[in-house]
């Protein structure tokens, strides 16, 4: 018997299926475990952090946070600055756990974030833009939240 394939959808429920294939008189029978995906559109924009004290080039931040049920590893998502360019986001940036918020530094990637104000957009890694949040001047140190 050859290989088969199931496909699932998001919102699929986590548990234990079985599952049967037969052909030409002959049965074969799997159990098939599937975890919750979080589905796409669960990370949000809360705050940001356009001019930090120190370096800045370092040490902006955009913080992030997980509404999904699922842990979200954020390699290949980005952050896009509305006037153009974006950070894109790799396997240092780790990943972030259900309900809560990580905090993604600029790290010297190229595109600056304006401290007199700019959008923020953020793109999932199939470039699905998921949350757009504009904010405005901001003091040293500040941190801009969003609602």
């Amino acid at each position: 018997m050859g290989s088969a394939s199931v496909a699932l959808t998001f919102g699929s429920t986590s548990g234990t299926y079985a599952i049967t294939a037969s052909t030409g008189g002959i049965s074969r029978s799997a159990s098939l475990a599937l975890d919750e995906v979080a589905p796409p559109g669960t990370l949000r924009l809360v705050a940001v952090q356009p001019f930090p004290a120190g370096d800045q080039a370092q040490n902006e931040e955009v913080h992030l946070r997980n509404l999904g049920p699922s842990v979200v590893t954020l390699a290949a998502w980005q952050i896009g600055m509305g006037g153009g360019g974006a950070w894109l986001l790799d396997a240092g940036d780790g990943s972030v756990a259900p309900g809560q918020v990580a905090i993604v530094k600029r790290l010297g990637r190229p595109v600056p974030l304006l401290s007199l104000g700019g959008t923020l957009i953020l793109i999932n890694p199939a470039g699905e833009t998921l949350d757009t949040r504009m904010y405005g001047a901001s003091t040293i140190g500040q941190i801009i939240q969003f609602d």
